[in-house]
């Protein structure tokens, strides 16, 4: 009687095959998108709980032109002013969401009243997409954790 032997190959990705490097690869670049998902959400989960509203006005656009594989990419900062509570003139840097501003524009933000150049377009975009990418992405990780 000769036993017949057979083979199986699987394509399918187990920790159990994947070597120590790989593992520590992954386990970094998770790591590493979650910590920045964690202070993007912090940071407009405190401007919503503790941030002051006002209104700002655009005195400075920077455009930033890059390529990467033969794409260019254009990216703006825009720079705001604004009055805070206690009569100060403030500074920051903000993302302004959907559209664009123009210099003189007028946006509403919320600033922090103890570190008032910590601030962020008052909208749901600027505010609630980092907490929503937060939970998309906890949520990949519990349906994949087999």
């Amino acid at each position: 009687m000769n036993p017949q032997v057979t083979l199986q190959s699987s394509n399918e990705f187990s920790l159990k095959n994947a070597s120590g490097w790989s593992l520590a690869l992954i386990f970094l670049a998770l790591g590493l998108a979650g910590s920045i998902l964690v202070f993007k959400t912090a940071k407009a989960a405190y401007l919503v709980v503790c941030g002051q509203p006002a209104q700002a006005i655009c005195y400075r656009i920077e455009t930033n032109s890059s390529s990467h594989r033969g794409h260019q990419r254009k990216s703006r900062q825009y720079f705001v002013e604004y009055q805070t509570a206690n009569g100060a003139i403030a500074r920051g840097r903000i993302v302004p969401g959907f559209g664009k501003l123009s210099i003189g524009s007028k946006i509403d933000v919320l600033y922090s009243p103890h570190f008032p150049s910590l601030v962020e377009a008052h909208n749901p975009v600027s505010l609630g997409i980092y907490p929503f990418l937060t939970l998309v992405v906890i949520g990949f990780l519990f349906l994949f954790r087999r």
